[in-house]
Formats: C-alpha cells, sequence, structure tokens
C-alpha cells in the first residue's frame, strides 16, 4: 500500500516541499503547456490518448511510466495516429527507454507516485519458485540502476538542488554547485518508495542489520546512536528497539526524512528517535547529551562496494560525532573478485534468440560492457575461478583517501574446470565483527553463492578472453585500482588489467608489465553536471 494510500489524510504530508513545474511539452506535438496535468489532458483531447488512464489499463509504475514517455517521444515525429496501435505489444518495455528522448523533459521529473501505483494482480503478485524470485531479484537491481542512469542524463540540464530543511538538528549549506547538482539527484533518486521497498524486502540485508542491532545488548543497552542515511527509519527504529537511549536518523532526502519521522511517531518512538533532513556534514550539533554518540550505524554500500560514495559522509560523521572508541556499524568491509564464464555478463542471451542469432546487438551491447560496468546478478555456477579477497576496509580507521586503492590479484581455475574467463565479477561483505558485537558477529554477503541482495553484482567484461586450464595450472592474473572520480562526483573509475599466467612465469608483476597484457578502463557513475 502507498503512504496516500495509509494516511489518515493528506494533511499529514502537506509540508512536503513540491518540485515546481516549468513548460511541459505535449508527447505527440510540438504544444508546450504549463503542468504535466494539462498536457495529459491536451494529449486525449487533441491525440486520442489519455496516459493517466493508460497507465492504469496497463499497470504501469513509475519505473514502466517513465519508458512509456521516452517511447512515445522518440516516435512523435511519426504522429499519434501512427504511434498509438505500436502500444498494444508494449514496445517501451525495454532498458533503452529508461534513458530520456528529450533533455530536461519535465514528464519525466514528474512524481507519478503521487499519480497513483498501479499494482501486480494477484496472481501475477504471488508469483514463486526460482525463477519468479530471480525475475523479482533482478527487477530490482534494473530499476535502481535506471532512476541513476535517468538522474545522470537530466543532470545534463541545468538545475536548482531543492532545499531541505532541518529537523531537531541546525545544518549549515556549502559546497560547489556542480557536486550540489549531483547530491540534489543523488538524494533525489532514494525519494521513491519502490527502491526503498526494495532495499528493505532485501532479507540478507535487512537481517544483518537487524540481527548487528538487536541482537548485541552489551552494545546497544542505553547507547546513543546515530544512524547516517537512515531512509525510511528502519535501523533507527532496530536500534530504539534494541534499547538505545537516543538516536538520531540523518537523509539527505527532504521527502524521505519526513516519512522516517512519521514512521517513528507511528510506531510511538518519537520520545527517542529524532530526525534530520540534510546532508550530515552540514549538521552542526545532534540532539544528544554532548552531541556525541556511543554507535554509528549506516548501510552505505554501493555497487562494487564504493560506488557512490556515501563513505565519506560515513566517516566524516565518525570523525565528529562518535566517542573515542565507539562501534561503527560495520566496522569492517571487503572485495572480493573471481572470474566469470561466458554467462557471467548476460550478453549469451542475445547467441540465439527464437532460433535467430542477434550478433549485432550482443556487439553493441559487448563494446559498452567493456567502458561501463555491469550490475546483474550472476550464479554461483557461472564463476570460472576460486574467488579472492581484493582488498579489506577498517572502518573504524580509515581515511576517506583509503577509498582509491590499486590491489593485484591471481585467480586460479576451479579443480576440473577447463575453458575461459569473460570477465570480472567484483561483490563485497561487511562484518559486524566481534570488536563491537560480542554477543553476536554478524557477516552481511553479497556473493554469488550467498542468498541475492539489492547490490547483485558488478561485472567488468574483458574486450579477450582469457584461456583457463586447471589441468596445466593456467590462471588469470590482473591488478584493480578504484578510483572516486575527481571531476564526477559520486562517480567510481575502476581501472583493470589482466592477463593470462602461464605456469612457470615468475610474479604477478612480470605478467602486467608483458605486451600480453590488456587493460581497460571502467566507469560507475553520474554526470557533474558541467
Amino acid at each position: 500500500m502507498s503512504v496516500s494510500e495509509a494516511s489518515d489524510g493528506p494533511e499529514e504530508w502537506s509540508d512536503w516541499e513540491e518540485s515546481e513545474e516549468g513548460p511541459v511539452k505535449s508527447l505527440f506535438s510540438d504544444t508546450w503547456l504549463p503542468t504535466v496535468e494539462e498536457v495529459i489532458k491536451h494529449d486525449s483531447e487533441v491525440h486520442g490518448f489519455d496516459l493517466s488512464l493508460f497507465r492504469k489499463q496497463e499497470n504501469l509504475d513509475t519505473y514502466g511510466t517513465l519508458q512509456l514517455i521516452n517511447y512515445i517521444r522518440g516516435c512523435a515525429g511519426e504522429g499519434a495516429e501512427a504511434v498509438l496501435p505500436t502500444l498494444a505489444t508494449r514496445p517501451w518495455a525495454d532498458d533503452a527507454f529508461f534513458l530520456p528522448t528529450l533533455a530536461g523533459d519535465g514528464m519525466l521529473s514528474h512524481d507519478w507516485d503521487e499519480e497513483g501505483a498501479w499494482s501486480a494482480s494477484p496472481a501475477e503478485a504471488s508469483g514463486c519458485g526460482a525463477n519468479a524470485c530471480q525475475a523479482q531479484e533482478e527487477n530490482a537491481v534494473a530499476m535502481r540502476a535506471a532512476v541513476l542512469a535517468l538522474q545522470a542524463a537530466l543532470l545534463d540540464e541545468p538545475s536548482t538542488p531543492v532545499p531541505s530543511t532541518a529537523a531537531q538538528g541546525k545544518t549549515q549549506s556549502g559546497g560547489p554547485p556542480a557536486s550540489a547538482r549531483v547530491d540534489a539527484a543523488y538524494f533525489e533518486s532514494y525519494s521513491f518508495f519502490d527502491i526503498h521497498r526494495d532495499m528493505l524486502s532485501d532479507k540478507a540485508r535487512t537481517e544483518a542489520y537487524q540481527a548487528a542491532l538487536e541482537q548485541n545488548p552489551q552494545l546497544m543497552q542505553g547507547a546513543r546512536v546515530l544512524d547516517v542515511g537512515c531512509g525510511t527509519g528502519i535501523l533507527s527504529m532496530f536500534a530504539a528497539r534494541a534499547g538505545a537511549s537516543r538516536v538520531v536518523g540523518v537523509d539527505g532526502s527532504s521527502r524521505i526524512a519526513e516519512v522516517a519521522r512519521q514512521n517513528v511517531l507511528a510506531n510511538g518512538l518519537g520520545d527517542r528517535v529524532s530526525i534530520v533532513s540534510g546532508r550530515v556534514e552540514a549538521v552542526e550539533e545532534l540532539d544528544v547529551p554532548g552531541s556525541k554518540v556511543d554507535v554509528l550505524v549506516s548501510e552505505w554500500m554501493g555497487y562494487a562496494l564504493l560506488f557512490e560514495s556515501m563513505l565519506d559522509s560515513v566517516l566524516a560523521a565518525r570523525d565528529r560525532f562518535l566517542v573515542p572508541g565507539g562501534a561503527i556499524l560495520p566496522d569492517q568491509a571487503s572485495i572480493y573478485v573471481a572470474g566469470g564464464g561466458p554467462a557471467a555478463g548476460g550478453l549469451s542471451f542475445w547467441d540465439e534468440v527464437y532460433g535467430f542469432s542477434m550478433a549485432p546487438v550482443k556487439g553493441t551491447l559487448q563494446a559498452a560492457a567493456e567502458r561501463e560496468a555491469l550490475v546483474r546478478l550472476v550464479r554461483a555456477e557461472d564463476l570460472v575461478t576460486e574467488p579472492q579477497n581484493l582488498h579489506t576496509f577498517d572502518l573504524a580507521t580509515m581515511s576517506c583517501a583509503d577509498q582509491d586503492f590499486s590491489a593485484t590479484f591471481q585467480l586460479r581455475p576451479r579443480p576440473g574446470s577447463a575453458g575461459a574467463c569473460h570477465a570480472i565479477v567484483v561483490w563485497f561483505d561487511t562484518a559486524f565483527s566481534l570488536r563491537f558485537c560480542k554477543d553476536r558477529p554478524v557477516v552481511l554477503d553479497t556473493s554469488p553463492t550467498g542468498q541475492p541482495t539489492h547490490w547483485a553484482q558488478t561485472i567488468l567484461v574483458l574486450r579477450e578472453a582469457l584461456v583457463l586450464d586447471a589441468a596445466t595450472g593456467q590462471s588469470v592474473c590482473g591488478r584493480l585500482s578504484f578510483n572516486r572520480n575527481k571531476a564526477k562526483h559520486r562517480s567510481l573509475d575502476i581501472t583493470l588489467q589482466v592477463a593470462a599466467m602461464r605456469v612457470g612465469q615468475e610474479s604477478t608483476e612480470d605478467v602486467l608489465a608483458s605486451s600480453a597484457a590488456q587493460a581497460q578502463l571502467f566507469t560507475m557513475g553520474v554526470s557533474s553536471g558541467d
């Protein structure tokens, strides 16, 4: 059920700030109108297409609506008479239509959640079994990636960040305009309820945090707690239920911060939990004794662990608000790599589609995947090497600069395996270790062999596959470098050097220095707006 359906009346949400709409273009003509609602009315009366009614008929959620809008705009030159008949086959249901057709399109920035969230039928919603679960997990990953891609494209147009209102905490403004625009888009991407539902429904994620907070009474009883990036407030409420004396949740999305505030009140925790709207770096003081906390908790991890640079905010909060010797949860994070077979990147799908080769599509996607990291669920059987721990961070002591690192690896074929390595698969785990969680240590694992999570895995597709042979010991060696992009805030650059390592070669460094090594640069990120 949506928030609007669950509330007693709209007055509870009246203090939410609404985005100002500029002129909006008709879906089928060059007519510009002041609001989305007027465009919908115009297109219904003039072109015979009622977008609101069509959404309801087709059970379209926000993401499907964005795809539909981009599809229609791409065909609009053909006229409504030619476009409307094509909608019967749902041609918009393609990831390509997550990218805007019209720059700065007001239809895309409209809050379609408030128009009504059209849900699947009970029969569809009750789907079960491995295939249904796999589809749901992949859909969650795709939706998150789609929002980020959409926000990145929209940032190419100048925009004004929506000001946030601090509650029960003082904030100060500042920051370069480009990074502020990226931050505004980043926090806005988390204002969609579907994303929070996906994260809350991620049992591995949510239950790991629940166990760490609620099953460690030595740590939590009477503790003062700071929750950085609190979202809907779930971790703050876990902490309060675990016995914390005072909890402060901070979130950069003003809309979601208000949701968290209402959730806290609805659960009778308003006397111990307060929510602050704004970036944690801008919070001057916390509503706790001494403005210091005993425990800092945050679910900050991005794809490949470091994408989105939220760890910067967590470390800033640690240095300012955590008492000496205080607990940071989680306190360790590790990145792992393994070799992936031909199916790891999902590109083999295009080899045979209902008896037809779609090699041109595969070639296009392959070329893109050699530059931009993929995010998708990888099956354990699609790993062709043993995994290796690439790098581990100690979150209690590390600095922000430690996020930029380089490490070598050597990936040995699985016993009895032979074939080729087509990609490097990257994932992470985070540990709530015995250092702070003495009653119940917990590990959150996002590997292909563990319970699927909304982070899935990150795939770096190789330009040329590397031959593996367990019998002869031929393996894959390489070096991965992670660097936060200095020009594009919240973006991540991953540099990969990789080569096949034959039996008898002396070292990874020697192999990577040879002409046989291939080097690739992968990007994960959003536009700086410059």
